[in-house]
C-alpha cells in the first residue's frame, strides 16, 4: 500500500513526458491505428541496434483505456512498480527468511530513487523486475534446484526487450552453475530452451528477415570501436556510476565523490559478516561478485558511451545485501 501510494501520488502532474514519450507514443499509434504490426521499437544508443518491441505492445492496453491520451501509461508503471514490491519479498522470502522479504519489499517501496524509476516510463522499465528473478534463479540453481530454468530461459530471451546492458550479467549463470556440483536434467533443460526460443522469437524472425543486420552491427560496435575511452579511466567511471547510484538508495542526495567509492567497498565488506551469522553462503558471494564483476569489466574495456542507468541492475544486489544486514 505504501509502494503504491508513492507510486500514484500526483501521478498526472509529475508524469514526465519526453523524447521516450514522444517515441513510444507515435510506435503505438502505429500499430493501433495503422495496423503496422512491429518486431522492433526505438533506436538504441548503439548504431544499426533495435530494442524489442515487446514494451510498446505492453502500452497499447493503457492507451486504448485513456482514448489514446499518453498519460494511460502511468498505470503500467504502477503495475510494474507493485510487482517488483511483491517479487522481492517472494523471492528472498523463498531465498532466505520472511523477514528479508519484508525489508527488501519495503526499501523497495520507499526509497526515492526506486520510486523514481518505477515512474519513468520508458523501455527499460522492467529492469528491476528482470533482476530479481534473475537473482532468485541462479541461487536456486547454486543450491542444486533446476526448477527455476524455465524462468532463466525467458529472462535471456527478454534481455533485447529490456535492455542490452543486462547482457554481460550473464557472466554470474555459470559459476551458479559450477556450484551447483549437479547436473542440468534433460527435462529442465528442454523447458529452458523452449521458453528462450520463445521469448527470442521476435529477435530471431528480425534478423533473419533483415540479413541478421543488429548481429553484424553488435559485431562492428565490439571490435571496430568506437568514439569514448576504455581501459583504467574508464573504469574508474564505471565504478563512481555504480557508486553513485548504490550510495544514493539509502539518501535523498548522494555523498560526495571521494566518498561513494567508500561507501560501495563497505557494503561488499559487510558481506564477511553475513557469511560469518550463515545468512549468505560463500558460494552465494561468489555469484553476486561475478554478477558485479562482470557488468563493471564489460563496460570497463568497452568504448560505447554509458550512462547511470545502465547500471540499475546491479541494484538488486545492494539491496539484498542490505536487508540481510537489517535482518
Amino acid at each position: 500500500l505504501i509502494g503504491l501510494f508513492f507510486r500514484s501520488y500526483q501521478v498526472v502532474e509529475r508524469f514526465e513526458f519526453a523524447h521516450d514519450g514522444d517515441l513510444y507514443s507515435w510506435i503505438v499509434k502505429d500499430v493501433v491505428v495503422n495496423h503496422h504490426s512491429r518486431l522492433i521499437g526505438q533506436l538504441t544508443s548503439a548504431p544499426g541496434i533495435f530494442i524489442g518491441s515487446l514494451f510498446y505492445y505492453l502500452l497499447i492496453p493503457f492507451f486504448l483505456l485513456s482514448n489514446m491520451d499518453p498519460i494511460g501509461v502511468v498505470l503500467l508503471g504502477i503495475f510494474v512498480g507493485i510487482f517488483t514490491i511483491l517479487s522481492y519479498y517472494f523471492t528472498l522470502s523463498k531465498l532466505f527468511n520472511r523477514s528479508v522479504g519484508i525489508f527488501a519489499a519495503f526499501l523497495q517501496a520507499v526509497l526515492i530513487p526506486t520510486i523514481g524509476f518505477d515512474r519513468w516510463i520508458v523501455p527499460t522499465l522492467p529492469t528491476k523486475l528482470w533482476a530479481i528473478w534473475y537473482l532468485y534463479s541462479l541461487i536456486m540453481i547454486s543450491r542444486g534446484n533446476f526448477s527455476t530454468l524455465p524462468i532463466l530461459g525467458i529472462l535471456i530471451g527478454l534481455i533485447w526487450q529490456i535492455h542490452l546492458a543486462l547482457f554481460p550479467a550473464l557472466l554470474a549463470l555459470p559459476v551458479a552453475l559450477f556450484l551447483s556440483h549437479k547436473k542440468p536434467p534433460l527435462k529442465q533443460m528442454l523447458f529452458f530452451l523452449a521458453t528462450f526460443f520463445i521469448t527470442s522469437t521476435p529477435l530471431i524472425l528480425f534478423e533473419m528477415r533483415h540479413n541478421f543486420m543488429q548481429s553484424l552491427s553488435l559485431t562492428a560496435n565490439l571490435t571496430e570501436g568506437g568514439v569514448g575511452e576504455n581501459g583504467f579511466p574508464k573504469l574508474i567511471q564505471v565504478l563512481n556510476m555504480v557508486a553513485k547510484n548504490t550510495s544514493s538508495l539509502l539518501q535523498p542526495y548522494s555523498l560526495p565523490e571521494n566518498m561513494r567509492l567508500l561507501f560501495l567497498f563497505l557494503i561488499v565488506a559487510l558481506t564477511f559478516i553475513l557469511i560469518k551469522n550463515k545468512l549468505l553462503k560463500v558460494g552465494e558471494v561468489i555469484i553476486l561478485l561475478a554478477w558485479f564483476l562482470g557488468v563493471v569489466s564489460f563496460f570497463s574495456f568497452s568504448d560505447t558511451s554509458i550512462s547511470e542507468y545502465y547500471f540499475s541492475n546491479l541494484e538488486i544486489i545492494f539491496i539484498t545485501i542490505i536487508s540481510l544486514l537489517l535482518t
